[in-house]
C-alpha cells in the first residue's frame, strides 16, 4: 500500500474550496488544479482528444508523465464542477 503525501497548504484549502486561488510551483496537485481550469483543458475536453497545446502543458507539469498528470487534471475538474454545482443548488 502506498501512502499519499501530505497536501501542500494550498491543496488543503482547495479541497474545501476548489476555487481557491493559491498555487505552489513544485506541487503536482496545484499544477493539475490550475490546468483543470485552463482554456487548453476545456478545449481538449470539447474536441475529445489531447490537443498539442494541452499535451505541452501536461508535459511541463511536475510529474513529467502526461498520463498521470492528465488523470490528476480530470480529477480536479470533476471536484471543481461538483463543488460549484452544490454551491448553486444551495442558493
Amino acid at each position: 500500500m502506498t501512502t499519499q503525501p501530505t497536501p501542500c497548504p494550498d491543496c488543503a484549502r482547495a479541497e474545501q474550496n476548489p476555487d481557491w486561488g493559491g498555487y505552489r510551483a513544485h506541487c503536482p496537485e496545484c499544477h493539475a488544479r490550475a490546468l483543470a481550469q485552463s482554456p487548453a483543458f476545456f478545449y481538449s475536453q470539447n474536441v475529445r482528444r489531447l490537443t498539442h497545446e494541452y499535451q505541452g502543458l501536461l508535459a511541463a507539469c511536475v510529474d513529467k508523465d502526461i498520463a498521470v498528470a492528465h488523470e490528476r487534471v480530470k480529477a480536479w475538474a470533476e471536484r471543481i464542477q461538483q463543488t460549484r454545482q452544490r454551491k448553486r443548488a444551495a442558493q
